[in-house]
């Protein structure tokens, strides 16, 4: 399991990711969650939809179960959501042992399929792909442009 369960980024990077409005977030993973920093805040606001929906319990999405984060303040097994004006509940946690199937059938392993605003981890290869064709797409449209400019200067 990794940092950023729903949208693996560094913490440098979080300036560069707007999420909109309508966004859920749902189910999401990570090795440890974390309060948001109120240094983070003005950030956050920023970039972050108010309509955003989050992995329960959290009320926040810079909390490395929807979006990689780790410089605030660790989460426990209870999330308090401190500098936040968050909720409490128990952190999510994946179905014990007991309690999954030996043998499940096929409704059993069936996943609800993600609307398109909706991104859980089962979404970032797509999400990543999506994400390489457009800076690939961004190079090719400077080499033309480079390619435009040369052949008009070698012209002069």
């Amino acid at each position: 399991m990794n940092n950023g369960g729903g949208v693996g980024i560094s913490y440098e990077d979080l300036n560069y990711l707007y999420v909109s409005n309508g966004v859920v977030f749902r189910s999401n993973r990570a090795v440890a969650a974390y309060n948001r920093a109120s240094t983070d805040n003005a950030l956050y606001n920023s970039l972050i939809g108010s309509g955003v929906t989050r992995t329960s319990p959290f009320t926040h999405g810079y909390n490395n179960y929807d979006i990689g984060y780790t410089k605030g303040v660790r989460v426990t097994d209870t999330y308090s959501g401190s500098d936040s004006g968050g909720s409490s509940g128990g952190l999510p946690s994946k179905p014990s042992p007991s309690t999954t199937p030996s043998n499940p059938t096929p409704s059993e392993t069936t996943q609800p399929t993600p609307t398109n605003s909706e991104i859980t981890g089962d979404t970032i290869p797509s999400l990543i792909f999506w994400v390489v064709v457009a800076i690939s797409l961004a190079v090719v449209v400077v080499l033309i442009v480079v390619a435009v400019f040369a052949q008009k200067r070698s012209k002069v």
